[in-house]
C-alpha cells in the first residue's frame, strides 16, 4: 500500500464517522462567512465601539470549544482550515462580482462597491487572525483539558477565550481592516469592547455549553484528550 492510499485510508475510512460533527461545522463556516460581512460596519452599544460582525463571530469561538472538547484539536484545526479555503473563494466570487459592469437600470452601485469592496481587506484580516486566535483557542482549551484532567470546563473555555479574543482582535479588524480609519485611542476603545464582549458572551453562554458538550460525548460516544496529538496548525 503506497503512502497516499494509506493517508487516504487513515482519513477517510479508519476514522470515526461522527453524526453531528459535520454539521456543526457547516454552522461554524456559516458564522465566519456572515461575519466577514457584518464586519463593513462599525456600531456602538452603550458605552461600546465594535464591529457588526461581533453578533456571529463569538459564536465561532463557542463552536471551536465544543469541537476541541468533544472531537479533539484535529478536528477543530480541519474545520478551522475548511472556513478559511471556503472564505477565501466566496471573496474570489464577491471580488469578481464587483468588477462586473453594472446594468444601466442598476443604481446601487456605488452603495455596492462602498460594502462588498471592502470584502478582499477584510478577509486578509481574518485570515491574519485564523492562525492565531482561533487556533490559539484551541490549543489552549486542549492543553487545559489535559492539565485539568477533563475538569472545570467553564475555567478552561473561558480562559482560552480570553486569550484567542485578546490576539484576534489586535490583529484582525482593528490593526488591518480598521487601523487606516479610526485613530489611536478609537483603536484601544475598540479591541477592550470587543474583547469584553466576546468573554461576556463566552461566559453568559457556559451553561448552554455545558449541556451542548455533554449531549454531544454521549451521542458520538467519545471525549479526546491531546495527549499524543501534533499541534502543527499546518497539519490538516
Amino acid at each position: 500500500m503506497n503512502k497516499i492510499t494509506q493517508q487516504f485510508r487513515t482519513y477517510y475510512i479508519d476514522q470515526p464517522h461522527y453524526k453531528y460533527l459535520d454539521l456543526l461545522g457547516m454552522l461554524y463556516v456559516m458564522a465566519l462567512l456572515t461575519s466577514t460581512i457584518a464586519a463593513s460596519k462599525l456600531i456602538e452599544i452603550g458605552p461600546f465601539l465594535l464591529s457588526g460582525t461581533i453578533i456571529v463571530y463569538s459564536v465561532t469561538y463557542i463552536l471551536s470549544d465544543i469541537f476541541t472538547e468533544v472531537y479533539g484539536y484535529k478536528a477543530s484545526r480541519r474545520i478551522i482550515w475548511a472556513g478559511m479555503i471556503l472564505l477565501i473563494l466566496s471573496t474570489l466570487i464577491i471580488y469578481v462580482v464587483t468588477l462586473l459592469p453594472p446594468a444601466k437600470v442598476w443604481t446601487d452601485e456605488d452603495a455596492f462597491q462602498k460594502i462588498f469592496g471592502m470584502a478582499p481587506i477584510i478577509t486578509f484580516s481574518v485570515i491574519a487572525s485564523y492562525f492565531t486566535g482561533e487556533l490559539v483557542n484551541s490549543y489552549t482549551l486542549a492543553k487545559l483539558k489535559i492539565l485539568m484532567n477533563g475538569n472545570f470546563l467553564f475555567v478552561r473555555t473561558i480562559s482560552s477565550t480570553m486569550v484567542g479574543v485578546a490576539i484576534d482582535s489586535i490583529i484582525m479588524f482593528v490593526s488591518i481592516a480598521y487601523g487606516w480609519s479610526l485613530s489611536i485611542n478609537e483603536n484601544v476603545h475598540f479591541i477592550i469592547s470587543g474583547w469584553i464582549i466576546c468573554v461576556a458572551y463566552e461566559t453568559f453562554m457556559t451553561p448552554i455549553t455545558y449541556r451542548i458538550v455533554g449531549w454531544l460525548k454521549r451521542a458520538e460516544g467519545v471525549d479526546i484528550y491531546d495527549k499524543d496529538t501534533d499541534f502543527n496548525p499546518l497539519h490538516i
